[in-house]
């Protein structure tokens, strides 16, 4: 017989602002700018990712109207490359220049960055990974990144921003020296994240057939002691780096792989403590349209996300003009987050002493 204490449970919910993109070298030439390290003070999640080379090509750059067209060169092996056109301007927000363009050519002789002139004397050095986020092209699988390692830009024993984590890491080394060897058709990227919110969910489910047995002062003792709930900073950097590591399972990262499992994370106990049952840790990629993935987990697609009614449904908003913008918005949010659910009780735990959130498998 099920024994139900409480109609509903409480899960902690921890989220992150966009991707901040940087390459390796970024690390070295931006280095001695205060600008670009106050930007980046914040951030206190790091992902090393790899994906396949993109360059742009430069004799396919030109300007018409004030937009922008050329190819992207996807590497494949030491001398290949697939060619995929890419033009600003679109239908989408997403894919404008704040200004128009009035000229534009490739920044260095390898097509790494764009110099796009917006007035006589304005100028920006525009990186691919910019350009592939603020431009209409077909790369899809392409721009997928491939989870190598998560880190904590907080530091353990002295304050420590992301980016100077990385300016002297000794992984991003190993990393950087062994995708040469082994994927030199490849590029190594870092993205710098914010995990500065969270929130508490209150949620019931399970079984409605079975009465909880708390009375009506218990429901609300229990419901603000859930609500009640809060975590320093350094609480929720280390819960979402472990969380992340834990999801992803990344090839480089030595700790934190099955450290929920294993039960010796010291801030899993206190929230147990605290009566909740469950940790969200979602994050999200759509600002710079690539997709996360490892070995561990698929990229993220429609059919990986909803029925084949509800995609329908969503063809048919698209296929609305009034309704498109929303449910292209919706397809690309959808399908670059990644949310990690972790239970801190089996099911059984939950439906017969505590609750009954329906997680899933």
């Amino acid at each position: 017989m099920i024994n139900r204490k409480f109609a509903a449970e409480g899960a902690l919910h921890l989220f992150s602002s966009g991707a901040t993109v940087l390459r390796p070298a970024d690390l070295y030439l931006l280095s001695e700018s205060e600008e670009l390290k106050s930007a980046l003070e914040l951030c206190n999640i790091y992902f090393i990712v790899r994906r396949p080379k993109i360059t742009l090509c430069p004799h396919s750059i030109r300007t018409q109207f004030g937009k922008l067209y050329g190819d992207f060169l996807v590497h494949e092996g030491s001398f290949n490359f697939q060619r995929f056109p890419f033009k600003t301007g679109g239908d989408s927000s997403r894919e404008n220049f704040p200004l128009l363009i009035l000229s534009a050519q490739v920044a260095d002789q390898h097509g790494n960055a764009l110099k796009v002139q917006f007035t006589p004397s304005d100028h920006a050095i525009v990186p691919v990974n910019r350009l592939i986020a603020q431009s209409a092209h077909s790369l899809n699988e392409h721009t997928e990144l491939d989870v190598l390692y998560v880190g904590q830009g907080k530091g353990r024993k002295i304050s420590r921003t992301a980016f100077q984590r990385l300016y002297a890491h000794v992984t991003l080394q190993r990393i950087m020296a062994e995708s040469m060897l082994s994927h030199p058709d490849s590029e190594i990227l870092l993205l710098l994240f914010k995990f500065e919110h969270s929130r508490n969910i209150i949620s019931t489910g399970g079984d409605f057939s079975v009465e909880p047995t708390a009375t009506q002062s218990e429901e609300l003792e229990h419901f603000n002691k859930i609500m009640d709930v809060t975590l320093d900073r350094n609480a929720r950097i280390n819960l979402a780096e472990a969380a992340l590591i834990n999801y992803f399972k990344p090839h480089y990262n030595i700790h934190y792989k099955e450290i929920f499992r294993s039960g010796k994370l010291k801030i899993v106990e206190k929230l147990i403590e605290k009566d909740l049952t469950g940790i969200i840790v979602e994050i999200n990629t759509a600002n710079i349209r690539c997709k996360l993935r490892s070995t561990y987990k698929k990229a993220r697609t429609l059919r990986s996300i909803f029925s084949p009614e509800q995609i329908s449904q969503i063809e048919k908003s698209r296929s609305q003009p009034d309704l498109k913008d929303d449910a292209d918005e919706l397809i690309l949010n959808m399908t670059h987050t990644h949310h990690v659910e972790i239970p801190l009780f089996s099911p059984e735990e939950r439906e017969t002493f505590l609750h009954s959130l329906p997680w899933k498998a």
